[in-house]
């Protein structure tokens, strides 16, 4: 087994626990190279941004410094946890604040920029104070003699999965996705932006780049490290550890940290102390950004490429677990009602689409549906993404298309109405993970398409 380097034994949210412990080093560490040295040590170590992107870290940096004639260059950090199912940025702000500052600190060197931005969301107002606590201990040490880290809080929207919807909030407005990506058009180089965003290049570029604090907790730790140590964890292709969250039908929800490359059958039954039932689980999702894992795929190592082999991904490894008795069609009715409110409504084809197959859906949970729905739910997923701005709309056909194909008994069953009518659910947020169990909240449920909250729960469709 691989060292844990991500997540230490003992929560370290004090200077001195954390200088304790003997974790610090990285600003150290990035303080000497140039910073060309420190983008090319990212890049040898091979290190792949742990988002939904996972593109390799160190080209994206030599790109983006490449740039010539630009204005002012920007970091962003991001601890959101926007997919469902993941409590990974608050397990590390919990756990380890002062790695995500001195990781900050040290990519803001490599990319020769002194503003970074760290994109926290609204509702977890415990790692926040963790964190304002922390870049002042951080201050007063000196730390932050060379780069300032400005807090942003931000809404509860699953398009903050997108980093140029995190540019928005961070100069204030609705997370609306730009027409461009952050390396062309960064953070304030438009003192005017339209609804509909930009679609011209901005005369002034600030390239900016953006990553999860777990990414750039990474960069800190190959930096004080070595790449030799970082590539002797993991697989060629995907080094390193990951932290995994395990919820649903497994006797202990939580945060693991594993080494890339071992059997994921294996990592989420040790990391979740075992299947509910004891048997093998009929499906597990990783958020809802990559197509239904069957048990039959669970023996696919836990790499980009080891579970691209069978159609799926990593997404931001929020596993959850779903046992033999799971009606599959339930879940999909779930991830497609959440797409459909998520939808910002700038591509009428994502919203109209997941209206409609959300109301499809709902009609077979209730046990009054029909075989034309499902076809109709056929017809109508390749459309949502249409034009599409985002790649939401191609995960809500990815994901919801996968759990039809791959439960053919349940499609069947809902079809021909051999279920008992059924109450169409919700898919929430973690809200916190108690005793091995995680607690869901309910935002989500008062929720309405056009992101107004009401007082009540929202029926999203009429059957």
């Amino acid at each position: 087994m691989a060292p844990s380097y991500l997540l230490p034994e003992e929560p370290c949210r004090s200077l001195s626990e954390f200088l304790g412990a003997g974790l610090d080093g990285a600003i150290a560490a990035a303080s000497k190279p140039s910073p060309l040295q420190l983008r090319q040590t990212i890049e040898q170590s091979g290190l792949r941004g742990r988002d939904h992107a996972a593109a390799s870290v160190g080209k994206k940096w030599l790109t983006v410094a490449k740039a010539a004639d630009v204005g002012t260059r920007f970091l962003v950090a991001t601890a959101t946890d926007s997919e469902p199912g993941s409590f990974v940025d608050r397990a590390l702000i919990r756990m380890n604040p002062f790695a995500i500052i001195e990781g900050i600190v040290a990519a803001a060197l490599a990319l020769e920029t002194s503003e970074a931005f760290l994109v926290v969301r609204r509702s977890f107002e415990r790692e926040y104070e963790i964190m304002t606590n922390a870049l002042a201990e951080a201050e007063t040490a000196g730390w932050l003699e060379r780069v300032s880290i400005k807090c942003v809080r931000a809404g509860d929207h699953y398009l903050l999965t997108d980093e140029r919807a995190v540019l928005e909030v961070i100069e204030g407005r609705l997370p609306l996705p730009r027409r461009l990506s952050p390396d062309v058009d960064g953070l304030f180089c438009n003192a005017e932006r339209g609804g509909d965003g930009l679609d011209r290049l901005p005369d002034f570029p600030n390239p900016t780049v953006v990553e999860s604090i777990e990414t750039l907790v990474n960069v800190g730790a190959i930096l004080t490290n070595g790449t030799r140590w970082f590539r002797a964890m993991g697989t060629a292709v995907s080094p390193g550890n990951l932290l995994c969250t395990i919820t649903g039908d497994v006797n202990a929800h939580g945060v693991i940290e594993t080494e890339l490359g071992r059997r994921l059958y294996d990592v989420i039954e040790e990391g979740g102390e075992g299947y509910l039932p004891t048997s093998p689980p009929k499906a597990v999702l990783s958020g809802v950004s990559s197509a239904v894992l069957t048990r039959s795929r669970l023996s696919a190592p836990l790499s980009w490429e080891g579970l691209a082999a069978v159609g799926a991904d990593i997404g931001r490894a929020a596993f959850t677990v779903y046992g033999e008795d799971a009606n599959m069609i339930d879940v999909a009715h779930q991830i497609a009602a959440f797409f459909y409110v998520e939808s910002c409504g700038l591509c009428p084809a994502c919203k109209f689409g997941s209206g409609e197959v959300t109301g499809y859906l709902a009609r077979l949970v209730a046990a009054v549906g029909e075989q034309r729905d499902v076809e109709a739910i056929n017809r109508r997923l390749p459309l949502i993404s249409t034009g599409s701005r985002c790649d939401i709309p191609a995960r809500h056909h990815e994901v919801v298309g996968s759990i039809v194909r791959a439960f053919p008994g349940d499609v069947s069953d809902a079809a021909f109405r051999r279920n008992e009518p059924g109450t169409p659910l919700v898919l929430e947020h973690i809200r916190e993970i108690v005793a091995g169990v995680a607690l869901y909240g309910t935002e989500q449920s008062h929720k309405r398409p056009d992101w107004s909250v009401a007082d009540e729960p929202v029926h999203l469709t009429r059957i």
